[in-house]
């Protein structure tokens, strides 16, 4: 090598040596996207009734504090009526899928990939 190359090269490791950032943040790897899961319509009703009943409840008791009058007893009834049937309906949906994926044999705990099924009737031959 001549003199040239040696000192084009003594400068790029000085330059790299002297540089402003830091190297464990220059030679960063681009991180890979986590896909998200979407959430389902179930958790978002769910969280929606735990946010609206936290809600009601705040705001009558705010409503009692300053008005020193009780909120309707019948608004407060229909009020969790409605969020009780509303959570009860999605949970026997649920279950009730869960049972028909039971009884078909659709479990999810269970790999039918790799698995041969196996009868109640087996012969030792």
């Amino acid at each position: 090598m001549n003199m040239g190359t040696l000192l084009i090269l003594e400068a790029i490791n000085v330059r790299e040596r002297c540089s402003i950032m830091p190297e464990h943040k220059r030679k960063r790897k681009k991180k890979k996207k986590i896909a998200k899961e979407k959430m389902s319509a179930t958790k978002k009703i769910l969280i929606a009734a735990i946010i609206a009943i936290n809600l009601f409840t705040t705001a009558c008791l705010v409503i009692q504090y300053l008005t020193q009058q009780d909120v309707s007893s019948t608004l407060i009834e229909y009020w969790f009526n409605f969020w009780t049937v509303e959570i009860f309906s999605m949970a026997g949906i649920k279950i009730s899928k869960l049972h028909v994926a039971t009884k078909l044999g659709l479990d999810d705990n269970t790999n039918t990939d790799t698995e041969e099924p196996v009868s109640d009737n087996e012969e030792d031959a």
